[in-house]
């Protein structure tokens, strides 16, 4: 009697290129034979392969001579004060009775596992804890072979214990809070934690990937890929889940998209747009975070900040230079960075009209053949507008509003970046430095911004224009 059948191959599994070798995990699928669901016990979770593997347990059994009893499960092990073997095991039937069966040789314990023993599961698991969901329902897994081996003195492995997760990657309100087991998500594709880094080969199998995931900052991870994939996604077969090739349906692909729960879009500033502050790791996997700092800056009037474990003031200098509005080194502390985001979004949504009042008093600024319109973010030159980044734009709104003024760098920190001067401060001068290159037709000879030296900078006077 057979209760399966082969439907794949290796070949037929493996994905072209793959850079480890992969051990296929459906190579065969679990069939019952005719008869097989009348014959077994009803309201098992699982379909076709557990009524599969219960008939052949079952028949296996009875032909070996065993009697099976239903609905009389075992609730403790017998050990003679808990010394020596096991002898017997008391189950309690559908009527409340005990009974105790003697065993000749031994007792094989069909344990099952704790997933809804919430004690357990939480002391052996912690990361359980953060589980939006156990995906077999019911109370089924109450732990109770394992309490009743502990009872006489049997052993069981340190927690933490492995669990088998499944991310559900996408999160539809909609449909599915819970999330939803989408494949496209879940294939070999260039996966990233909140920190721009890869943490896993993208080629094994799906629920080591999981696990991968668990262990990031956040419990959290983007997943990115490209237009071509209803076409590369088949390629794909059986290396990153089960069933893969079965999973990918372009309607729900695209009304996910129109949801905002999966991000479209054509190029890095397109990808930028609708997002205040664009935080980029100086060392991403495969390119370079200054590269794609440049690359926003030129289009995007967005917060730049970047994140760097150089502690060395040229790789600083060279991120500021190819736009970058600020910069923090590793390690730092995540209320370090919120501050920093905070304190950046709190000067862009003034600079940006928030402030009603600027907004009525400051309509615009102007020097000599410079023109600043605050509340649209716009500046212009000779009559010929030209894109300032937010940082720049700051400083130079804020000489013009204090006009004749002199100040320190520690002052211009403070007001503009809205911070305390405690970091490195030459963040100013570079700033100044590319804010010049920008409004001034020679920058050694500058016509707004002059150099106090030995005090700071200020907006130089109309007269001496």
């Amino acid at each position: 009697m057979h209760s399966y059948k082969s439907v794949w191959t290796k070949e037929d599994q493996m994905s072209p290129n793959a850079t480890i070798p992969n051990i296929p995990t459906l190579s065969f699928v679990l069939e019952p034979p005719e008869g097989a669901a009348e014959s077994t016990p009803k309201g098992m979770i699982g379909g076709n392969a557990v009524i599969a593997m219960a008939y052949t347990l079952k028949t296996t059994a009875e032909k070996l001579g065993a009697e099976i009893i239903y609905e009389t499960p075992g609730v403790q092990l017998v050990r003679p004060n808990n010394e020596g073997r096991v002898t017997g095991v008391i189950a309690k039937n559908a009527a409340g009775e005990y009974i105790k069966f003697n065993a000749r040789k031994g007792v094989i314990l069909c344990s099952g596992d704790y997933g809804h023993d919430e004690e357990m599961l939480n002391y052996y698991i912690p990361c359980a804890k953060k589980v939006q969901k156990i995906l077999y329902p019911n109370i089924f897994n109450t732990d109770d072979g394992q309490k009743m081996g502990l009872w006489v003195g049997a052993g069981i492995d340190e927690g933490p214990h492995a669990p088998m997760l499944f991310d559900n990657a996408l999160l539809d309100p909609d449909v599915n809070p819970g999330g939803r087991m989408d494949a496209i998500p879940r294939q070999p594709w260039l996966a990233v934690n909140k920190n721009g880094e890869r943490y896993a080969n993208e080629d094994l199998p799906f629920a080591y990937i999981s696990n991968a995931v668990r262990q990031q900052v956040g419990l959290t991870r983007w997943t990115i890929w490209d237009a071509k994939w209803p076409e590369e996604a088949p390629r794909f077969k059986q290396s990153a889940c089960k069933k893969l090739q079965f999973h990918h349906r372009l309607n729900e692909f695209n009304d996910l998209v129109e949801k905002g729960v999966i991000v479209k879009a054509d190029t890095l500033e397109e990808l930028a747009q609708g997002y205040d502050i664009l935080i980029l790791d100086v060392m991403l996997p495969g390119t370079i975070g200054m590269e794609i700092c440049r690359q926003v800056r030129e289009k995007q009037e967005i917060h730049i900040l970047m994140v760097t474990a150089c502690k060395e003031d040229v790789d600083k200098i060279r991120g500021l230079g190819m736009g970058a509005d600020d910069y923090i080194v590793k390690p730092f502390s995540p209320n370090e960075l919120l501050a920093r985001v905070k304190a950046h979004l709190a000067r862009y949504e003034r600079l940006k009209g928030f402030s009603k009042r600027e907004a009525e008093v400051q309509q615009e600024l102007a020097h000599g053949n410079l023109r600043l319109l605050p509340k649209e973010m716009r500046a212009f030159l000779d009559g010929r507008e030209i894109f300032l980044p937010p940082r720049e734009f700051q400083l130079l709104e804020y000489f013009l509003e204090h006009p004749h003024q002199v100040f320190s760098r520690e002052e211009l920190f403070e007001a503009v970046w809205g911070q305390s001067a405690q970091g490195d401060i030459a963040t100013v001068t570079v700033h100044i430095k590319r804010l010049r290159e920008k409004i001034e037709e020679n920058v050694q000879e500058s016509r707004h911004i002059e150099t106090v030296w030995g005090k700071g900078y200020r907006l130089r006077s109309l007269s001496a224009l």
